[in-house]
């Protein structure tokens, strides 16, 4: 009877240590992400010195008249660094995204049913493929004419705000259930 105490109680150790590593890889991953879509050389400070010092329109409110002007004065080595910003921030979505997903189960769980879970993992799941859209829409405008763009920037634009509002939406949610939590040690 001990020993098999004793191996249940290896196996949870092993289980912890597993997650500890796959969570470490998760937020090295991350950090990388970050870097490549803000400071490497195809990132949002590199691409100011190609469009006037406006950056991205990642993370801005904006409409097709901003867009226009930003990609009048973008220089052609711009459209490239553009490009590629737009590869590395698809990646930072994914990472961003299951960062999201994995501090929202851990803040959550042994707190809120099955379908409660549910619900909450939707919001960065939709903050995903609201800067998919965005990105899409914005990498497909910023190479072609912006004369026949005019409601992709709008749906872009829309986009960008959803994004935004699901991003502060998580933010709330992440506090309330970390507050539930404290809330709960305490209680006991």
């Amino acid at each position: 009877m001990k020993n098999i105490k004793n191996i249940i109680k290896d196996i949870r150790k092993k289980d912890r240590n597993r997650k500890k590593m796959w969570l470490a890889i998760l937020l090295f991953t991350f950090a990388l992400s970050l870097y490549l879509v803000e400071w490497s050389p195809v990132g949002s400070e590199a691409l100011k010195q190609y469009n006037g010092g406006y950056g991205t329109f990642d993370m801005k409110s904006y409409d097709a008249e901003i867009v226009a002007e930003v990609l009048t004065m973008m220089q052609p080595k711009g459209f490239l660094v553009y490009t590629v910003y737009f590869i590395c921030d698809y990646f930072f979505i994914l990472c961003f995204g299951l960062l999201q997903i994995v501090l929202t189960h851990r803040v959550w769980k042994r707190t809120v049913s099955l379908n409660v879970m549910k619900v909450l993992m939707l919001v960065p799941i939709l903050r995903g493929m609201c800067d998919i859209v965005e990105n899409t829409l914005l990498l497909y405008v910023i190479h072609h004419s912006m004369e026949d763009c005019d409601i992709l920037v709008s749906v872009a634009s829309y986009a960008t705000k959803a994004k935004l509002l699901l991003i502060g939406l998580w933010l709330v949610l992440l506090l309330a259930g970390a507050g539930i939590r404290v809330y709960k040690k305490h209680k006991k």
